[in-house]
């Protein structure tokens, strides 16, 4: 919330400032939300895994890492950078060579990969992790999942998605789609609340490990559809009618009303009465000719004397 409310800092100087400052801006505050949670994580020695002993020290790292903004906006910043450069392209008709296109995807890929995995081996019993590589991890690996889905989304929306854009575009995935950010509200507390009810040890496993994954998918989906139907479309109908979206505006209703509109309408009605004319005459020619008798006669022909 703080940082879409900051937002419009942002965006003004990239509508007014000329190109070379907008860029200037936008990686001094991508460089910017990779060395607030290096930092914080270094000097705070913050290990990579947020498993600690103490408590205290835990809530206090997620407090310092996870849940402060002022360590979380460089996420925020890689989408401003990826709607820029998706704005310029679509408004220069950008065009990618076989080349580019193919090293955007294969950046996208290891970058999301090696945000997931690169935890792996902090998690490893022979572990031995210095603080230094700790910092790294925790500064660069929520930017480098947004570079990876920021590029992504570029390659689809300017039409090089092939395969990934017709799996995204699914009808089937949309409405799943729409409650993204009421599951990434929901799911934490909901395993908050299944990790504390345990009365045993957790024996981790891949077998028992797949229908807990499982279970907390559905029931996230689930809890975010309740909370999407009760608050989200609510509070976003209450803002189309508030903010008067989906309603003519003025300048719409001069646009309609303007004389190459009024001439567009009368040519489209005029084709659309030609096509029906020659449609009519099609008809009259298919139909079989009928003869109609004059009443006067009889049914032999002859003519009937009055």
């Amino acid at each position: 919330m703080q940082l879409f409310l900051l937002s419009p800092i942002v965006l003004y100087p990239l509508w007014k400032w000329p190109r070379k400052w907008n860029f200037l801006l936008l990686g001094t505050l991508a460089i910017a939300g990779v060395v607030s949670p290096f930092t914080i994580s270094y000097v705070e020695e913050v290990s990579a895994t947020f498993f600690v002993e103490n408590q205290l020290a835990a809530g206090f790292e997620k407090a310092q890492l996870y849940y402060a903004a002022y360590s979380r906006f460089g996420p925020w910043i890689i989408g401003l950078i990826f709607g820029y450069i998706v704005y310029e392209a679509k408004r220069k008709e950008l065009k990618l060579s076989l080349i580019q296109i193919t090293a955007g995807w294969i950046l996208s890929i290891v970058a999301m990969l090696a945000s997931l995995d690169g935890i792996y081996s902090f998690y490893q019993p022979d572990a031995d992790k210095t603080l230094l590589e700790s910092a790294f991890y925790n500064g660069l690996f929520r930017n480098v999942w947004a570079f990876g889905v920021g590029m992504t989304i570029f390659l689809c929306v300017t039409g090089y998605g092939g395969p990934a854009n017709t799996l995204l575009s699914w009808r089937v995935i949309t409405p799943l789609s729409r409650l993204t950010y009421c599951v990434y509200l929901t799911h934490l507390n909901y395993q908050i609340v299944e990790s504390r009810s345990a009365r045993t040890p957790i024996y981790l496993a891949d077998l028992t490990e797949l229908p807990n994954f499982l279970s907390d998918v559905i029931i996230s989906l689930i809890l975010a559809a309740i909370l999407s139907l009760g608050f989200e479309a609510p509070a976003i109908n209450l803002e189309k009618h508030l903010l008067g979206r989906g309603r003519k505006t003025k300048q719409n209703i001069i646009e309609e009303a303007s004389p190459q509109k009024q001439e567009g309408s009368d040519k489209a009605y005029t084709n659309k009465l030609t096509e029906e004319s020659v449609a009519l005459e099609e008809g009259i020619h298919n139909i079989t000719e009928v003869v109609v008798k004059d009443p006067r006669e009889d049914r032999m022909g002859h003519q009937n004397k009055e």
